[in-house]
């Protein structure tokens, strides 16, 4: 009898373990990647990647854009590439970024990668938290600019938008996508309509998951992209 339930509770643990793995498995096929070609006048091939978690189609995308000499712009999206655009999803920003990661892979795959010239990351504010943090680092090098629309910020200040954006959390971030293709930021590329806003501004846009008392007066926004190099 003591060997009959002892085989029985072995039985047991081994298909509760099982049950588990088949769990963990089944979560992962849950889990793909959509890619949707969109016709485009401007360029000759214009391609979304974006994740279909449990069925449902998120809206943090990657769009990849190449014109008719065969380069290559990425635009990620953490920020939309226009405010008459809305589709960024109201989730903070970490969780965005998990999921460009993910589908980083599958779209430089479809194109050789000498021929990517620019990543872009949309308006800085939709950003959230980066936003937040790259913000932070320019009060701390150069103060606090105050309210700033993008016809006062030029020569000395720009440049020092340039430097902050350059050796912030932004890059860094972005230097970690690009690295497993062999590629890294070079420089930042012109800012349009660059400005600071009040920091109510970062909470229209964004789940925020940053210190509240610890955010700027002030938060940096702008269309921003980079030009991209080999490492």
């Amino acid at each position: 009898m003591k060997r009959l339930a002892l085989l029985i509770i072995l039985v047991f643990l081994l298909s509760c373990s099982r049950k588990e793995n088949f769990r963990k498995d089944d979560k992962k096929v849950d889990t793909i990647v959509a890619k949707t070609n969109i016709k485009n006048e401007y360029y000759t091939r214009v391609t979304r990647y974006n994740l279909i978690i449990a069925g449902d189609s998120s809206r943090t995308c990657i769009f990849s854009y190449q014109d008719k000499d065969g380069k290559v712009n990425l635009h990620l999206g953490l920020g939309s590439t226009s405010r008459k655009v809305n589709y960024i999803e109201q989730k903070p920003y970490r969780q965005r970024y998990n999921e460009i990661k993910k589908l980083m892979p599958y779209a430089t795959a479809d194109f050789n990668t000498d021929s990517l010239k620019d990543i872009s990351i949309g308006f800085l504010m939709e950003t959230g938290d980066l936003a937040i943090d790259v913000s932070r680092e320019y009060f701390k090098r150069y103060g606090n600019p105050g309210r700033l629309n993008w016809q006062q910020i030029h020569g000395k200040k720009r440049e020092h938008v340039h430097e902050i954006l350059m050796s912030s959390r932004c890059s860094e971030n972005l230097n970690r996508l690009l690295y497993p293709i062999g590629k890294k930021i070079d420089k930042v590329n012109p800012i349009e309509k660059l400005m600071f806003e009040p920091k109510e501004t970062v909470f229209r846009y964004n789940v925020v998951e940053s210190d509240t008392t610890q955010i700027p007066e002030y938060i940096m926004d702008g269309h921003i992209s980079f030009t991209v190099t080999n490492k």
